[in-house]
């Protein structure tokens, strides 16, 4: 990827790929205390910890299908970009 501020989400993602772990971790702080983001949003958050009970209630009923981790990764990539349109 040339030199040039990303302009998607997987120019973004190589970006982040390339980071330790530990600044990794440093980039999930700041973009959680950073509110213009929205990931610091209350209503956001509040919304993903409903979406994670409910899925932790299906599988504990067996009722979890199994998705591959591209597919999930990238719904949920998709997910965010719609929130931010």
């Amino acid at each position: 990827m040339p030199d040039s501020k990303p302009k998607t989400a997987q120019d973004a993602y190589e970006i982040v790929r390339q980071l330790s772990s530990g600044e990794r971790d440093k980039l999930e702080i700041l973009m959680g205390k950073d509110e213009s983001s929205g990931w610091a949003s209350p209503e956001i958050k509040q919304a993903w910890m409903e979406e994670i009970a409910r899925r932790e209630q299906l599988h504990r009923e067996g009722k979890n299908p199994d998705i591959p981790w591209e597919e999930a990764r990238e719904k949920v990539l998709e997910h965010l970009d719609n929130l931010r349109q």
